[in-house]
């Protein structure tokens, strides 16, 4: 019977092996490390009012006006639900991201309790096309193809796709943005997000009508991974632009009445590419041959240096280079 009573307080989702998966607990003290309480005894020790069970009742309830799509409603319910378990984790500020969607209704009402569970806890809704004046989240509106977010600011990401909205590409971006141990949450039914933004271990739940919600956990380990993998692609990047500027500047050096002061501003900028990405590259050597090669050109503008100095460090710089 007291196994039985305790299921009033337990919430549950169906993944996508037909399995049940507690997604809260609304009784399990041991887990609420938030200022919103679980219960409260009154005085006279007569009535329990459990505080949090009644705000997560309410919360769903709330949803069955606000979506009116019940493969929809159902997955803001359990994006709720997701919500609640996380906060409750730990009494520290958190930063959550609400990513797309039509409009806020499947999470207004978590935001109003958000603060709840500290009080400096902040929601922020970005979406591409939508602009509303709300008092309980921060709204901002940017164009996802020219997305820009801060690295390692927020705690947990809500990507809503209800309107189609996001772009595979943005899996960096918004993976970078997270704190290591983050979570990340989605709603969508094309596979293609499904399968870009889902990740290692993933928990994936079925709503209806082709709809999922799958939750993620980006480990410190996948975080330190991604931010390599952008910077070695970062790196590779300026280290083309720097040869190409090398080698642009050896041919056209040769050409008779060449414009040396336009090639001195390009073995700048190689140079200053070089001492960007330097210390990732395996040659010792590279930074001291930027700067040789550089100040053989200027000595050949001044007209006491000579051209087959140019090409000689030019070519033992691009050896360098092509070798990293």
């Amino acid at each position: 019977m007291a196994e039985q009573a305790r299921e009033y307080f337990r919430y549950y989702g169906e993944t996508t092996d037909g399995s049940r998966k507690l997604l809260l607990d609304a009784l399990d003290f041991y887990s609420n490390h938030s200022a919103l309480p679980m219960h409260i005894v009154e005085e006279n020790g007569e009535a329990v009012d459990f505080v949090l069970d009644r705000e997560i009742k309410k919360l769903l309830h709330s949803l069955e006006t606000a979506v009116s799509d019940i493969s929809l409603r159902q997955g803001y319910q359990m994006i709720n639900l997701m919500l609640a378990a996380f906060c409750l984790r730990k009494y520290k500020p958190l930063k959550l991201l609400h990513l797309g969607g039509r409009a806020g209704a499947g999470l207004t009402s978590f935001c109003q309790l958000l603060p709840k569970f500290h009080p400096d806890n902040r929601m922020y809704w970005l979406t591409p096309t939508c602009r509303e004046e709300r008092v309980d989240c921060i709204c901002m509106t940017m164009p996802f193809e020219e997305l820009l977010l801060p690295q390692k600011t927020f705690d947990l990401i809500v990507l809503d796709d209800t309107d189609e909205y996001l772009l595979p590409s943005m899996k960096e971006q918004l993976w970078l943005s997270l704190r290591p141990e983050g979570q990340l949450i989605l709603l969508s039914r094309r596979r293609e997000m499904q399968q870009v933004f889902s990740g290692k271990g993933a928990e994936t739940y079925l709503t209806g009508e082709g709809w999922t919600v799958s939750q993620s956990t980006i480990s410190a380990a996948e975080h330190e991974a991604m931010a390599a993998d952008t910077w070695d692609g970062a790196v590779k990047t300026i280290q083309q632009e720097a040869i190409e500027r090398i080698q642009l500047v050896q041919r056209e050096v040769t050409v008779e009445g060449a414009d040396i002061d336009a090639l001195l501003q390009l073995a700048d900028e190689a140079e200053q590419f070089v001492l960007l990405i330097y210390a990732s590259l395996p040659s010792l050597e590279v930074k001291y041959l930027a700067n040789e090669w550089k100040r053989a050109l200027l000595d050949y503008r001044l007209g006491w240096g000579k051209l087959d100095k140019i090409q000689q460090r030019g070519n033992a710089l691009l050896i360098e280079l092509q070798i990293a």
